[in-house]
């Protein structure tokens, strides 16, 4: 028995998601599509995991999957194989042995998330299915302002659409804004996030830095007196990158 990391990117425009909700499950799916290209190519059906789940329409540029086989396949072998087989909206960048301990999902992990903005007169025709839109860029330093109340540990459920009778608390460490004169690329990290979180703060931390919002109305988000139910476009969302931080060397 080995285990084996996969280091993926695709784009998710078509798909319904990592995986489908419940009582969707014939829906289009990335974790579908690379779970039947597995089992072909290794002979076997295995389970599948993956560090942060995508919703539907979202994209990824590092996403990180794990599973445990029987097959005596080298990865290199594998990666070049899956990617004769995926879909072109789906591309396996690395797949290499790891620790039997390793599992993508469950180690602790910071979970990086990308918006993509583009401004201008009129919109870019080739880039406006990966990027956002706007007539004027959104003022980072009102965005690190309200990124200011956002930083630290909170119950996060006022941020998700799907229901939680206990706290759900989640960190958030940092937000990085790169820009130039007509484009801006927000990279929000944090822990594990819920369904449609990090969608819900792109837009939330977009409304203030364009001045729809206030910075000081998150306090009365948190505290459940006001609610708050925005969403960044999915096509220009991404899974950017996930970073371990166990300290145990047998982990990887």
């Amino acid at each position: 028995m080995q285990t084996l990391m996969l280091t993926v990117e695709y784009d998710g425009t078509r798909y319904a998601g990592w995986k489908a909700a419940p009582k969707k499950e014939n829906l289009d799916t990335v974790l579908g599509r690379i779970h039947t290209a597995l089992a072909r190519l290794l002979k076997e059906d295995i389970q599948l995991f993956c560090a942060a789940k995508t919703d539907p329409g979202v994209h990824a540029r590092g996403q990180i999957l794990s599973f445990q086989t029987t097959s005596s396949l080298l990865p290199s072998a594998l990666k070049s194989s899956l990617n004769q087989v995926l879909p072109q909206d789906i591309a396996v960048l690395d797949a290499r042995h790891v620790s039997e301990r390793f599992h993508a999902e469950l180690l602790p992990k910071h979970c990086i998330w990308e918006l993509c903005i583009k401004t201008g007169p009129t919109p870019d025709v080739f880039r406006q299915k990966y990027t956002l839109f706007l007539p004027d860029l959104p003022d980072p330093l009102r965005m690190q302002e309200a990124f200011s109340f956002l930083k630290g540990r909170h119950d996060v459920r006022c941020f998700s659409p799907v229901k939680k009778k206990k706290a759900v608390m989640r960190e958030l460490y940092s937000l990085r804004i790169e820009h130039s004169d007509d484009e801006m690329q927000l990279f929000l990290e944090g822990s594990d996030f819920l369904p449609f979180m990090p969608a819900t703060l792109m837009q939330l931390l977009l409304d203030i830095g364009t001045g729809t919002l206030d910075a000081c109305c998150i306090p009365s988000i948190f505290a459940g007196e006001h609610s708050y139910s925005g969403h960044a476009p999915a096509h220009a969302l991404y899974l950017h990158d996930i970073v371990y931080i166990s300290d145990r060397k047998d982990d990887f």
